[in-house]
This record gives structure tokens, sequence and C-alpha cells, in this order.
């Protein structure tokens, strides 16, 4: 693969950003070991459908998508400078390693490496931000390769478009990137994405969660996780708690005022998410 002439990777001084409908659609398989079972989900006249290839390694993990956080981060970046932009960035794997706040042993690139190959394995059809006529296909990775000028990555141009044209990004502290559970990464990032240019508390039914998650985990199972992660209480910018409304076992999640001020909101859009006094129905 040649690389194009203009490349927008790496910037420095790039913020952590992420893309809006990565964070509110089930994306991502929630273990780390591997799923073959596809994610199929549909909200609001919209459906997002993950599969992997066959041969493939296993769908793309919440941690491999820190990849695409990466990129994310670079695209926003550069369109803010008013930079050319393209889909294949050109960087090294110990930029990309450095960035997510991990090592750069011989380990970490190897688990690099298997990441770059899930989410290349990794096949994606929605409607979300897709042409009326026919739904939006592609791989979270198109392609990637070690070559002599360094790790080249090529971005889907749905995700491209979704960054540059769409303008659907949010801001992303460092400290979610040192969560370490799955179903804790997961709950962030749909917190973070209804939460943005609202109100600042939300009580959600647990089985809503479970159901918006894709997670292949009983039901049963999920919701212990999720009463041990709000007595934890390790998510960054948000309280949590479990409480009761209405015979339903609720997530009571309280933002912090810091959170809540310096997201990044996105002009037009529609939160899903709704003020304290009312039930959250995803």
């Amino acid at each position: 693969m040649e690389p194009p002439r203009s490349l927008p990777a790496p910037l420095d001084g790039v913020r952590l950003r992420d893309a809006i409908d990565l964070m509110a659609w089930p994306c991502f398989a929630l273990t780390k070991g591997p799923r073959h079972v596809p994610i199929i989900h549909e909200h609001r006249g919209d459906f997002m459908r993950v599969s992997s290839l066959p041969g493939a390694r296993g769908l793309a993990t919440i941690w491999d998508a820190d990849i695409l956080t990466w990129a994310v981060s670079q695209l926003a970046e550069a369109r803010d400078r008013r930079l050319h932009v393209s889909p294949a960035l050109l960087t090294s794997g110990f930029q990309v390693l450095r960035f997510l706040g991990r090592g750069t042993g011989r380990s970490q690139y190897a688990l690099l490496t298997a990441a770059l190959e899930r989410l290349a394995g990794t096949h994606v059809e929605t409607s979300i931000g897709a042409a009326l006529s026919a739904p939006a296909r592609f791989h979270w990775i198109e392609r990637w390769e070690h070559g002599n000028a360094g790790l080249i990555i090529v971005v889907p141009d749905w995700l491209l478009a979704t960054v540059t044209e769409r303008r659907r990004v949010l801001r992303v502290p460092p400290a979610y990137l040192r969560l370490t559970g799955a179903i804790e990464r997961w709950l962030w990032r749909l917190l973070c994405r209804h939460a943005h240019g609202i109100s600042t508390s939300w009580k959600i039914p647990l089985a809503t969660l479970h159901a918006r998650s894709g997670s292949l985990a009983r039901a049963t199972d999920f919701v212990v996780e999720l009463r041990k992660i709000a007595r934890r209480n390790v998510l960054p910018g948000y309280t949590l708690s479990i409480v009761w409304r209405d015979g339903e076992e609720c997530l009571h999640a309280v933002r912090s005022a810091e959170s809540f001020h310096s997201a990044a909101a996105v002009p037009g859009d529609r939160p899903a998410f709704y003020p304290q006094n009312r039930g959250v129905r995803l």
C-alpha cells in the first residue's frame, strides 16, 4: 500500500476525542475472549450490525476501540487546524501506544497488532449517517500495514465523514483510558454521549442498560456487575448509585459540574437521556 501524499497524523498537542456514534451504539465486544456472535441493535428507526469476517479473530473489543479513539482525535484536530484530512493515517506503533497511555514493550506491540487485525476483520453495516437509499458497509479499519514510512492505518469513509463533515465528536478525559473493565468503559461512553449539553442526573433501569449493551452475558450477571461498578464509583466525572423507581432497579448517575462543562456539545444533536425527574427509555 502506497501512502497518500498528505496525511494528517501524527499531530502534536492533540486532545482526546471520540465519535458520538461509537459511544451511543453497541459496536464492540465486551469480553477479551473471542466473540463471533454478531451484535445487532435497532433504535428509533436506525440499526447497527457488527459481525466478524470468516477466519477473523472475532469482533473488535472495547479495548481495540482505543485505536479508533486515537484516529478520531487526530482527524478532529486536523479538521480544527484546517489541515488536509485523509482516511489514511501515517504514524508509528510507539506514537499510538504512548497517546493511549500504554506501555511500549514487546507484548504491547503484539497486542496492538492483534487489535488492528480484529478491527480490520470486523464488518459493520449501519443506517446511521448513511444515504437514504442504502446502509453504509465498512470495516472499522479498512486496511493497515507496517511499511518503510511507518504504520499506515486507513479508516472507513464513514468514520471520516462522522468526524469531518457531521462533526459528531466529544472530548474524552484521559482517565477513561485507565478504566480496565469492559462494562465500566461501555457505561462511561454511553453516559458521556447521552449526557452532553443537558441535565446532570439520570435514573436508568438496569434491564435497559443490559439490553442496550449488546453483551452476551446473562441479564442477572450483567446487573451484578453494574451494582459493583456503582459501589466502586470509578467512572470519571460521574457519581453512581443504585435506586428503585416505579418497581424497577435503576442506576442513578450524577454528573459532576466539571465534567458537565468540559464536554464539547455538538450543535443540533438531540440527546436520548432525560432529566432526573423522568425515567430513561433507551
